[in-house]
Parts: structure tokens; sequence; C-alpha cells
């Protein structure tokens, strides 16, 4: 049998969540994947798209092969929803909010394994990883590393990648006097979490948190909020969302024991899932129905 081919239109998705994860995994299960707006095979399999719709996205009708919506975020009262689709979630508790025709399955993102940054000293390095999105919930973080600093800690904090919070963002830690404490990495997830001595996510809305699992993989000790999604992985010390002091008060922890950070990473690594291709060859199961 050939390799199947999947489409996985980058118009379709926010750019805060392209699932370069999936995109990944499906590569590595064989599958021949086309992700960019060039130009497109006279015929695939099967095109991967958000179950949840984003403003202007078109409609899946009148596309060559299967389509396959994947769940990475709650449905909400007025979303616009993929139906008839074969739907793949990305956790039990994004399944269990899903409300279709037939039940979502659950595929769990897998990054590969990696190692973090040997500690460089007295500065303790916080990555911030979640997509630049008010759901990603990092003013918080940057409150969180604000009151860090105002405690004595040397804290600096790195937020990862791009979207529409960026300016937000900056301007909170401007706001909180620690700008030159704060930066924005135009890198990736994975980059940021192997730099860092404790990762953060802290978010304020359930959804794939991939950078997660990146902490995970990479052995980094990683604090996050008490959601569905985080409660389920298994891997992070949570803390309620919305909650700067609870997240400074876990970092200031990590930052004062070293036997404490160890731990949380080893809790962490055995929570990861790294499996890319097995990862990849159960979003390819969604083609067999």
């Amino acid at each position: 049998m050939s390799a199947p081919c999947v489409l996985v239109p980058r118009r379709s998705w926010p750019g805060h969540r392209f699932p370069a994860w999936a995109v990944a995994a499906l590569r590595a299960a064989g599958a021949h994947v086309v992700d960019h707006e060039g130009a497109r095979p006279r015929r695939w399999d099967a095109t991967l798209l958000p179950a949840v719709l984003p403003a202007g996205a078109p409609p899946a009708r009148g596309r060559t092969g299967q389509v396959i919506a994947l769940l990475d975020a709650p449905p909400r009262p007025g979303d616009g929803l993929l139906r008839g689709a074969d739907v793949v979630a990305t956790s039990a508790a994004l399944a269990a909010a899903w409300e279709g025709e037939e039940d979502a399955r659950v595929v769990r993102p897998a990054v590969l394994p990696g190692t973090a940054a040997a500690d460089a000293g007295p500065v303790m390095r916080v990555a911030s990883v979640a997509p630049l999105h008010w759901s990603g919930g990092h003013e918080h973080a940057v409150a969180a590393v604000a009151a860090l600093i105002r405690d004595g800690t040397r804290a600096e904090l790195c937020v990862a990648g791009d979207g529409p919070a960026r300016e937000s963002i900056l301007f909170t830690a401007f706001d909180l006097g620690i700008e030159r404490a704060v930066s924005i990495a135009g890198g990736s997830e994975r980059e940021a979490v192997q730099a860092a001595d404790a990762v953060v996510v802290a978010a304020v809305e359930d959804r794939a948190w991939t950078g997660l699992l990146h902490a995970f993989a990479c052995t980094v000790p990683a604090v996050a909020s008490d959601l569905p999604t985080a409660r389920e992985l298994d891997g992070a010390q949570l803390v309620p969302p919305r909650d700067p002091a609870a997240l400074a008060a876990a970092l200031s922890a990590l930052a004062g024991d070293p036997g404490l950070r160890a731990g949380l990473a080893a809790r962490g690594r055995r929570a990861a899932v790294t499996d890319v291709e097995a990862c990849g060859r159960a979003l390819l199961g969604a083609l067999a129905g």
C-alpha cells in the first residue's frame, strides 16, 4: 500500500495553533504531508483541519479524500464546529467536551526526547511556553517572575513563539518594571524549554499544551495551571489558574531546592510521550475509520 497523503492547509489554522507536532508525527509514520500553501498534489487521502474552526475558515466541503478534525481546544458556544469528520482529540478531557455525531478518539501529542542545558548559575531561567494568545496566560507568568525578583530571586523569563498577545505581554513586563528580565524569543517552544531551569504553562483555558510535553521530554521541571489536560498528563506541579502569587511560590520553591527540581523533572519525564512514530500511526488510524 502506498503512503497516504495528508493535506494540512496552513490557512485553515490560526498561526498559534498550527499542529506542527501532528505534521512531524504523520511524517514519522510514513505519510506524505503537504503542510504549506504552495503546489498541492492532484489527489490526497485526508485533510487535517481544526475541529473548532477559526473565523473565516474555509469549509471542508468539496475537498478530496477524508477529513480528520483535530480537537486541540475546547469548543465554546458560538464556535464554528467541523461536522461530519473523524474527530481526534489531544486529551481525554477535550474528547469529553466534544458533542458531535461520533465520539472523538484520543491521540496524545508526542515529542522527541531531549536534554536540558546545564545549570547556568545564579539566575533562574524560566520559560513560558504556550501560544502567544490570551489563553496562554503569559501575563500571569510575567507577574510571577516580577514577584520573584521583588523577593530577591534573580530570575529572567523567556516567552517562546509569536502571536496576537505579543504586545500585551511586553506591556505587562514594562508595567511591572521588569522589561529587561523578559524576552520573547522567535524560536520554537523546544529551544526555550531546553535553555530553561523551569517551564511555566500559566494557561487560563484548556488546550493541547505541547510546550508542557517538551518540558517533560527534556527533563525540565514544569509548573502548570490546574486545568483538565495538565491534570491528565500528571507530570507538572499544578497551581490555580490566574494566580500569579501561587505560581511565584512554586517557582521560588524550585529555585531554592535542587532536589525538588530534580524530582519534579523526573516525574515529568515519566509522563512524557516520545514515540512520535506511534503517535503518527494513531493519527493515521482515523483513515481506517
